[in-house]
């Protein structure tokens, strides 16, 4: 990217451009909240409650395989701490 650096200040601009009328888009949004709910709201929720079942997926997983192990381990001594607080946070 270095050799290219002629594409920087149109990158630059376009994106200030549309930084601005983002902004633009929420004020709009902003002003119109008094009067019904702005589409954009519905999917913040969307894209939220979707970003939080990927992670308690992720969260699933790990706990499971904690679970797992602290059972291997309890067969040939005390799991370490690092599992049990694992554990105790999933």
């Amino acid at each position: 990217m270095k050799g290219h650096l002629q594409r920087l200040a149109p990158a630059v601009d376009r994106e200030m451009r549309d930084m601005a009328e983002r902004k633009r888009a929420e004020r709009r949004c902003e002003e119109r909240r008094a009067i019904a709910p702005c589409p954009a709201d519905g999917n913040r929720g969307k894209l939220a409650g979707g970003v939080a079942h990927d992670f308690n997926n992720i969260l699933s997983v790990v706990s499971g395989y904690a679970n797992l192990l602290q059972m291997k381990m309890a067969k040939t001594g005390a799991a370490p701490k690092e599992l049990v607080e694992i554990e105790r946070l999933s």
